[in-house]
């Protein structure tokens, strides 16, 4: 009697360390924007949910005149992890072999998957949340726009 009560203690107190070490999955809505003397980034937004993460880079707008002629560039949001960029939506557009250029659309994108970061990766990605635009015009004229994004909790809950 005696090895079986300790036997279900033991189960007991391993269920309770695991329930309670067993890490929670975040849940919730937050957004994200931005602005400074060139680019501004607006309504951005991370939804987080039991079986999905969504990150929807918002809109972009320039603060002085707007982009245009571009022969190829690259939108990367991303965010520092031990000094190294991690990457969660980058795209890029190049035209070659034709005169004209194109305009940077105003619609950052999207990216939906079962897990794009981690739990733990969470804090990081609150607090170092960039986005960069870099390229090159036809001219051959470069450029390059770096934001810090600020990122808010619209609505949040653990389960």
């Amino acid at each position: 009697m005696g090895k079986l009560f300790g036997l279900l203690a033991a189960l007991l107190c391993l269920g309770l360390l695991t329930s309670c070490t067993a890490q929670q999955k975040m849940t919730g809505v937050y957004s994200f924007s931005s602005e400074n003397d060139s680019i501004a980034i607006s309504g951005g937004i991370i939804s987080i949910n039991e079986e999905w993460e969504m990150f929807h880079g918002g809109s972009l707008t320039f603060q002085g005149k707007e982009l245009s002629d571009v022969k190829d560039s690259v939108i990367t949001f991303y965010f520092y992890k031990d000094g190294v960029e991690q990457t969660i939506l980058c795209h890029a557009v190049s035209v070659d072999g034709v005169s004209e250029g194109e305009r940077i659309s105003s619609d950052m994108g999207s990216v939906q998957a079962q897990t794009l970061y981690s739990s733990a990766d969470w804090g990081l990605l609150r607090n170092t949340l960039h986005f960069s635009l870099t390229g090159t015009q036809m001219n051959g004229e470069s450029f390059e726009y770096y934001i810090p994004l600020s990122v808010s909790e619209a609505d949040s809950s653990t389960s």
